[in-house]
């Protein structure tokens, strides 16, 4: 009970400090997209729709892979670095203003400041990931979104959210607001059971959409023929044309998804960081040709390396652990992953290199053409690993996922 007072009161204090800010959440028509998988696929997808359709479209996702830039798209382009800085300086000379009780953390500031480049931006659209759960996040200041989405629904974040899927699926259903339209996916009969009581609190039916036959979507896994569905099923709802949905699901992109960097060898970086993520991961994998797999991990250190890496451990060849160290978030020791991996798979080689890219780099000395490297279990390793292919500056001047290189 204690936990949810604090939550309550952190989220009490965020609304403060957009009220503060003169509630720049209230300029847009919000979709609001919460759920343990394919939330940002899924924010992605209706935000291109929408773009497509030919309204100005604003999409905040988290976390970023490279830079900050990447959580904040508008009409097609990440946003403008010069504008980011410009509304980060405004926002951080009014922190400096507040009481200590007051200020907000460093995910509700970032937040804040891509809310506001929207605003300036004349979005009219905002589409808008979760931080974490829906009921206490930072993201949940809206009191009358358009359309709350719910993606696939399983264990995540469970420190904070809860021990079971149930506890779990009543985070998420927090985002359901009165006069909201309510989409998910289709969900298991006891996360039915939670999002259809809380939408009933509001007078609401919730509308679950059966996953598409194949995957429409330029977005590579089949796990993406649950999102695409979702998505077009949201926009259809708005009016989006059949063509402006194919056109979205083309444009739409998020990095270090099942991304490709190279090839002979192949090498894919995917930012799986849990059971249900690394399910949808080994599915993919086992679309690919390829001769031996080779896993670059690294898990933080509050996830358990051996659950989440199950999924894919009997398609490794060899497995290099790895170790992410940033502010605030660092991964389990390479000693840690390695000896708990071992109890479950103790012949299967192993190799400890703290630094990811001197793993890369030795994974790719021992593959042949015809291997594959596989980089996988955190988003914070995975960007690491990325900007090997792609710089954050090359990012930040194109104002592009991804970008021209070369």
């Amino acid at each position: 009970m204690q936990s949810q007072v604090t939550h309550e009161t952190r989220l009490e204090c965020t609304r403060h400090f957009f009220a503060r800010r003169g509630n720049p959440q209230n300029r847009f028509r919000v979709i609001h997209v919460a759920g343990t998988a394919g939330k940002g696929s899924t924010a992605s997808l209706i935000a291109h729709m929408l773009h497509a359709q030919g309204y100005s479209a604003g999409l905040i996702t988290s976390p970023f892979v490279t830079t900050t830039l990447e959580d904040v798209w508008i009409n097609g382009k990440l946003c403008d670095p010069n504008i980011f800085i410009r509304v980060a300086n405004d926002i951080l000379d009014d922190v400096e203003k507040m009481n200590d009780t007051e200020i907000p953390s460093y995910s509700e500031t970032l937040y804040a400041i891509g809310v506001e480049c929207c605003a300036q931006a004349g979005v009219e659209w905002l589409v808008t990931e979760v931080g974490c759960g829906g009921k206490f996040d930072y993201t949940n200041i809206f009191s009358q979104p358009t359309t709350c989405v719910l993606t696939p629904i399983g264990l995540d974040h469970m420190n904070i959210l809860g021990n079971t899927v149930p506890e779990i699926a009543a985070h998420k259903a927090g985002i359901i607001h009165t006069g909201c339209t309510v989409f998910s996916a289709q969900q298991s009969e006891d996360v039915r059971a939670v999002f259809d009581h809380e939408a009933a609190l509001y007078g609401l039916t919730v509308h679950y959409i059966a996953p598409s036959q194949e995957n429409n979507s330029d977005m590579p896994g089949a796990h993406q023929s649950h999102n695409s569905a979702l998505a077009c099923a949201v926009v259809e709802s708005l009016g989006v044309s059949l063509q402006a949905q194919q056109l979205g699901m083309q444009r739409a992109f998020l990095p270090a998804r099942c991304e490709v960097m190279q090839r002979n060898p192949l090498v894919i970086i995917d930012g799986a960081h849990s059971v249900i993520k690394m399910r949808a991961l080994a599915e993919y994998v086992s679309t690919l040709t390829y001769n031996r797999l080779f896993v670059i991990y690294s898990a933080k250190y509050s996830k358990d390396p051996l659950e989440n890496l199950t999924p894919l451990l009997s398609k490794i060849s060899t497995l290099w652990c790895t170790e992410f160290h940033l502010p605030g978030f660092s991964s389990h020791s390479t000693e840690e992953m390695k000896y708990a991996i071992a109890q479950r798979a103790s012949s299967l080689e192993i190799i400890e290199e703290k630094n990811p890219l001197a793993a890369l780099h030795s994974a790719l000395a021992r593959a042949n053409a015809n291997d594959c490297i596989l980089v996988t279990g955190s988003l914070y390793m995975a960007g690491i690993v990325r900007e090997h292919y792609y710089p954050e500056k090359t990012i930040v001047l194109q104002q592009s996922l991804k970008p021209a290189v070369g």
